[in-house]
């Protein structure tokens, strides 16, 4: 089964949600930066962190 998101759908939903809860309004993008801070925060080994995040060394 294929599920196909729309951008803009998910954008707005993603502001009207952290607005609710009263945090600050960030783009859908950094909410990987910010996993990725808190993965290292919590000593996660590095490359489980880039295979997470879906890097490839190539």
């Amino acid at each position: 089964m294929v599920v196909l998101f729309n951008h803009q759908i998910l954008t707005e939903g993603l502001k009207k949600d952290v607005k609710k809860v009263g945090l600050p309004v960030i783009r859908f993008h950094d909410l990987r930066h910010t996993h990725a801070t808190m993965l290292i925060s919590k000593n996660i080994n590095p490359k489980i962190i880039s295979e997470r995040l879906g890097h490839v060394q190539g």
